[in-house]
């Protein structure tokens, strides 16, 4: 089974090969969403047989029973109803309106594929603008590692704790300063 999550996700580690394997990815999935739908057009060609081979039946018994009713069951000159009603409940129709139905729930269920893949297209279409962006964050060096700051302070807290610890002692050298004055 086709894991379309992972085929999406973008390693912001491996830019390089995700450039790479874009175009193919791309390309298998667009094959995938032009074979469907050739399915989908030869299975709507199926359905059509069907309703072509389930009105032959129809009409096969219709002519049968209108020919001879008594053998159908029906009174000599049965209406159109009771050939109705007669005609719905022989095998051969049972049969034939059972494949109609068989080939048009498989023309639903390839239509529904279908969609499905082509909006997955659309989502690897925005996973190549993805890369993109991604590229071009890389350039701004947003994924770089923290650079060391002036005084040799690697992170915004060491340098603002310092600060903050410098400013304390200037507070207090202040305090000593006054007090030594007033004595």
């Amino acid at each position: 089974m086709v894991d379309y999550d992972q085929i999406l996700f973008i390693d912001k580690h491996r830019l390089d090969e995700e450039v790479v394997n874009q175009p193919r990815i791309f390309s298998e999935f667009a094959k995938r969403v032009e074979e469907l739908w050739v399915k989908v057009e030869e299975a709507k060609s199926r359905v059509d047989l069907a309703k072509s081979k389930l009105e032959v039946v129809r009409a096969k018994i219709y002519l049968g029973m209108k020919k001879t009713p008594s053998k159908y069951g029906l009174p000599d000159k049965p209406t159109e109803n009771h050939l109705e009603a007669a005609i719905i409940v022989r095998k051969a129709y049972q049969a034939s309106l059972a494949a109609y139905h068989k080939a048009s729930f498989a023309v639903v269920q390839l239509k529904a594929e279908h969609a499905f893949l082509s909006d997955f297209l659309k989502a690897l279409d925005m996973r190549k603008f993805g890369i993109s962006e991604l590229i071009e964050l890389h350039g701004r060096d947003y994924f770089s590692e923290p650079k060391t700051m002036k005084h040799g302070k690697t992170s915004m807290e060491e340098l603002l704790g310092e600060i903050t610890h410098k400013k304390v002692v200037q507070h207090l050298n202040k305090k000593k300063k006054s007090s030594k004055r007033r004595a």
